[in-house]
């Protein structure tokens, strides 16, 4: 029998504010001098004065370039490529937001698509970009840089790393340290504030340390104050307006929208507001058009002034870094970069007492796939933390994954929420989101994440953002890349070729079966081209990055075009892995061609090098020739140098 019973009394049982985090940029230990492996290369994106500013201050030789292209004719392309941003003035704000990430993106897309350049990493260098604490202001035009990378860097690990400078020298001189520390200790993104080293790490936001009074900025809403809600009409507009009326006493709600009254349930929306006590008006604005906000705006009463604005508007256009155009960044922006800088602008005068915008976790967390959008919102949260400094009211919330169906979610296929529970995040339901609304914006700080993280998903070798959360901190990647790449060589030698055939296959299938969601892997069929199975592009580069992960190699973004079939790719990596005896030959034959160019005949006729040839030479002579029968290389020993280069060029073929 099974007898149940009430669980009374459970220890330390989770809260809404459990799920609130915050940023933090804990000091590296004390970094030593540069790891760079040689030189490096600098490319200024369109401004050959950053590039010249930063080579005057590193103490180490840099050449200047003036493209990529450049660089990969280069017969040995540098370890490290270093691409400052020009820092950018405020009087066009939006204007050079647009401009520069859709450089970056050009850039980053012609670097990542270029396999010349496959063993060299970019090292992106911004300027005041994000704020390693509460006190410090942002550059508005660089701040988005850092979502669109972090999603790039997601999609194409060890690829690129991210280092923002403050102005002082010190921390110009101390950046080829610093990006020898990252490369050395699998760092990502790093800031650097004079002679400090500063890593970002996902903090909870402890109990109770939201600050402020305890009714929160809601609680202090302005009677009869008029609060503007962009977006209003969406899922989560509508979720906040009813919170506001029938939680927090707003009588005087503005709902700004693309389609204002006509979009889906808006009049139906009205009504119900209404009928709980509310004043509403609903109108139709872009609040990415500064003058169709300055109309609404203007319309006002002044007997009901502004004193709230909840800027919840926005879009989404998925895509992957090497697909995504400048117009599907620029479609992104209009309601995020645009509507809020707009927002800022406009209302700066006012005596606003809540100004909060609702951004995404992905701007932090850097999910593949979205790295228009991340872009956005990091533009959000920086701006947050500008107002702050500007001593206005401002904080951006960085949400995570709706379970309400909005119109930014409603697209999400089984694959894709699969991805997102395996990278540790669980929807947030509708009663949890306004809870975590309202302890957020009790908090003073600019920026908190709202996302319900599975810790346990964070196990094994989480990212470095996530060390903090987990128990005993991050596993260093190359390290464990290492270790799992020498178990699985050797589990492969000790096996025959047809159970090294099978235990690839089974390597991924298994992989397969985790990107698809499939219950077990026995479901893929090892026949069927990918875009059968329901592969697309980000499908795509997941694999590939899973199995990059699992075998240690550098795997193509192209893998799944490249070998079309489970069967084909797995035949491929097993060559890869454990190499018939003829391919290692090979291997070795081309590395001696190249040792040989490097040396002169003076060196091989003053060494033993001809006569182990010609040894290597008589072996091979013999093992192809039939029982009894005598082989001309026998004679080899005595052939002179010049008889033995001709053997060497025209019977094995390697000059």
């Amino acid at each position: 029998t099974l007898t149940l019973r009430p669980l009374t009394g459970l220890p330390n049982a989770p809260t809404h504010d459990n799920h609130l985090y915050t940023l933090t940029w804990p000091s590296l230990s004390p970094v030593e001098q540069s790891a760079l492996d040689g030189p490096c290369a600098i490319l200024g994106i369109d401004d050959p004065d950053s590039a010249q500013a930063l080579r005057d201050v590193l103490d180490a030789p840099a050449q200047i370039c003036t493209g990529l292209d450049q660089i990969s004719e280069l017969p040995d392309p540098p370890p490290v490529i270093l691409v400052p941003c020009p820092a950018a003035g405020t009087d066009r704000v939006v204007g050079g937001a647009h401009a520069l990430t859709r450089r970056v993106l050009r850039l980053l897309q012609e670097y990542l698509t270029d396999e010349r350049l496959a063993g060299s990493r970019v090292v992106l260098v911004t300027t005041n970009a994000v704020a390693v604490d509460t006190s410090e202001d942002v550059d508005l035009v660089q701040s988005p840089v850092w979502g669109l990378v972090r999603s790039v860097q997601a999609e194409h690990p060890g690829r690129i790393t991210l280092v923002d400078l403050d102005d002082r020298p010190a921390a110009h001189q101390m950046l080829l340290p610093a990006i020898g520390a990252a490369l050395d200790r699998d760092e990502p993104q790093l800031a650097l504030r004079g002679t400090n080293v500063h890593v970002p790490r996902l903090t909870r936001l402890p109990n109770g340390a939201s600050g402020g009074d305890e009714d929160g900025a809601f609680g202090t809403l302005v009677p009869g104050g008029t609060v503007l809600i962009t977006g209003g009409t969406g899922t989560l507009g509508r979720l906040v307006a009813e919170h506001l009326v029938t939680t927090h006493g707003a009588t005087h709600l503005l709902l700004a929208s693309r389609t204002g009254p006509d979009a889906p349930q808006a009049q139906e929306l009205s009504r119900h507001l209404e009928e709980l006590g509310a004043n509403v008006a609903t109108t139709a604005c872009d609040t990415a058009d500064p003058d169709q906000l300055a109309e609404l705006l203007a319309g006002i009463p002044e007997d009901h002034p502004l004193t709230a604005v909840i800027h919840a508007a926005g879009v989404i256009d998925d895509a992957i870094a090497t697909s995504l155009t400048p117009e599907q960044v620029d479609r992104v922006f209009a309601p995020k970069v645009d509507a809020a800088w707009n927002l800022h602008h406009q209302t700066r005068h006012l005596p606003l007492d809540t100004f909060v915008m609702f951004s995404s976790a992905a701007a932090t967390f850097g999910p593949p796939g979205v790295a228009g959008y991340a872009a956005a919102n990091g533009f959000l949260d920086a701006l947050a933390a500008h107002r702050q400094a500007e001593g206005l009211p401002g904080q951006s919330i960085g949400w995570g994954y709706w379970q309400q169906e909005t119109g930014m979610t409603g697209h999400l296929t089984d694959t894709d929420r699969n991805r997102l529970t395996r990278s540790g995040m669980t929807p947030i339901t509708s009663e949890q989101g306004l809870a975590l609304l309202d302890a957020a914006v009790r908090s003073t700080r600019p920026h908190l994440l709202a996302a319900p993280i599975n810790v346990r998903q964070l196990t094994g070798p989480a990212a470095p953002l996530f060390a903090a959360l987990v128990q005993g901190g991050a596993t260093r990647p190359t390290a464990a890349a290492s270790t799992r790449t020498a178990g699985l060589a050797d589990q492969l030698a000790a096996l025959s070729p047809d159970e090294q055939d099978e235990r690839v296959l089974d390597l991924v299938r298994t992989n397969i079966a985790a990107v698809l969601a499939h219950a077990s892997p026995e479901g893929v069929d090892t026949s069927r081209p990918f875009n059968e199975l329901g592969f697309d592009s980000l499908t795509a580069i997941e694999l590939r990055n899973g199995l990059s992960n699992a075998t240690g190699h550098r795997l193509p973004a192209t893998l799944v075009f490249d070998y079309p079939t489970p069967l084909a790719l797995a035949r491929h990596l097993r060559s890869q892995l454990a190499p018939s005896t003829p391919q290692l030959v090979l291997h070795q034959l081309d590395t001696l061609e190249s040792t040989l160019a490097a040396i002169t005949r003076e060196d091989i006729t003053d060494t033993k090098i001809t006569k182990r040839l010609q040894g290597l030479l008589t072996k091979i002579g013999k093992l192809g020739s039939p029982a009894g029968e005598t082989n001309t290389l026998d004679d080899l020993r005595s052939a002179t140098n010049e008889e033995l280069f001709k053997l060497v060029d025209d019977d094995l073929n390697i000059s």
